[in-house]
């Protein structure tokens, strides 16, 4: 363990070297990155950040060093291109809310939001009480009764940390539609 961050799923934890010598890490846990690194070679290098990007609001510079990946050193560049990319896939998009719901025959269901309002009401027990008619929670399905269990890969334990977390995703989906 190189820098004592263990990185859970949805999550991509980054330690770069700074131009000062210093090493940084950054938890990543919303696609796009949001910097731009050069293509070819190791060590990989941030050689852009996106104005507005996940990476900018983290801290990122450019000319910083990748170090490791969730604790990975690469030896050659296609290794390291190839478990990024990997990673990346298993982000949730910028914009996105990931829900997942009990069924109440035991099944669990997964479903993505990508518009506001997302057109459920929960009580404290984390049951869905109502699904606005024509909205998007129902035309993905979701019905009264399903429990939330998950929010943006993160399980749920009690009402307040899921209004926590539910209030946060669709604050950064409203932020991201503007």
């Amino acid at each position: 363990q190189l820098d004592g961050t263990v990185s859970k799923k949805g999550e991509i934890s980054i330690v770069f070297l700074a131009e000062d010598g210093i090493e940084k890490t950054i938890v990543f846990t919303r696609k796009p990155l949001g910097f731009q690194f050069n293509t070819s070679a190791v060590p990989v290098v941030v050689k852009g950040v996106t104005s507005d990007g996940h990476a900018e609001d983290l801290g990122v510079k450019p000319g910083w060093q990748i170090v490791t990946v969730n604790r990975e050193q690469y030896e050659t560049y296609g290794e390291f291109f190839s478990d990024l990319q990997e990673r990346v896939s298993e982000l949730i998009a910028m914009g996105e809310l990931q829900v997942q719901f009990r069924l109440p025959d035991g099944n669990v269901r997964e479903v993505t939001f990508s518009e506001v309002p997302v057109g459920f009401s929960y009580n404290r027990n984390r049951k869905i009480i109502d699904v606005s008619e024509g909205g998007h929670a129902s035309t993905k399905g979701v019905k009264v009764g399903w429990e939330i269990t998950r929010v943006n890969n993160v399980y749920v334990t009690d009402a307040d940390q899921m209004d926590g977390l539910l209030g946060e995703a669709v604050r950064l989906m409203r932020g991201h539609s503007q």
